[in-house]
């Protein structure tokens, strides 16, 4: 049986979802729910910098973990994982990233990935190959502004193709109001409506017929407390929470 959890992906990389990821396992441990966090490689920082994913994940999640066990495998090369591995003499396989998870001593985990789904993250692997392997329904992180609507839509209906759920999606970095409109009509009323972020969730709703899970504003202060705050007043926590 595979282990419940979500998988977060993103429609590309720097979609910020290393900041979702670890505020939601934030809030819902604060909620009492036994949850980990696991990212299984991280390019471009190496664990003990404050600008690696994984010193992220542990300070917004609040997991008593060490990094390394959050992020076993980390590179110091800004290219994709398999790539990073190979600059360091090192090849890396799928077997190899999973035997990570096995050591997390939770009922559940929220595993990020790295980039988008057709990153290759090790050797003839790519994240959707993980997230396949782990039989994870996906959570998809999109960005709010042009060109969200086709990214996103192709991630879902790539996903759909290769047998993969979504859960949901979440849009990130609004600096419009929010919630944005929910209806055409709404929007067509409002201020907003020649401003791409405004339309683009109703359009992907439409063209994949996910659960729209949130929409969170662009963070100016990232510290756990501000960001989980956010999440609470932003995202569709409790639908997240029935999904894992």
């Amino acid at each position: 049986m595979p282990q419940p959890g979500l998988f977060i992906t993103a429609t590309d990389t720097e979609v910020g979802k290393t900041i979702l990821t670890g505020g939601i396992v934030g809030c819902l441990r604060e909620d009492g729910l036994d949850l980990g966090i696991w990212k299984p490689v991280q390019s471009g920082a190496l664990c003990g910098q404050p600008d690696a994913d994984s010193a992220r994940l542990k300070a917004l999640s609040g997991v008593p973990d060490a990094e390394s066990a959050i992020c076993p495998y980390s590179l110091p090369h800004a290219v994709t994982p398999d790539l990073a591995a190979r600059l360091e003499g090192r090849e890396l396989t799928l077997p190899a990233l999973l035997a990570g998870r096995d050591a997390l001593p939770y009922q559940r985990l929220l595993v990020e990935g790295a980039g988008g789904l057709f990153a290759p993250i090790a050797h003839e692997t790519t994240v959707a190959d993980l997230a396949a392997t782990l039989q994870l329904p996906l959570l998809i992180i999109a960005p709010a502004g042009l060109g969200a609507i086709n990214h996103t839509v192709m991630t879902v209906r790539c996903a759909r193709q290769l047998g993969l759920t979504v859960a949901g999606i979440i849009f990130n970095r609004y600096t419009g109001p929010l919630p944005p409109a929910r209806t055409m009509d709404q929007l067509l009323r409002s201020s907003q409506r020649t401003q791409p972020e405004a339309s683009n969730p109703l359009y992907v709703q439409a063209l994949t017929q996910c659960p729209i899970l949130g929409y969170l504003p662009e963070l100016s202060d990232l510290s756990p407390t501000a960001v989980r705050a956010a999440i609470r007043q932003h995202i569709d926590l409790a639908t997240i929470r029935a999904a894992l």
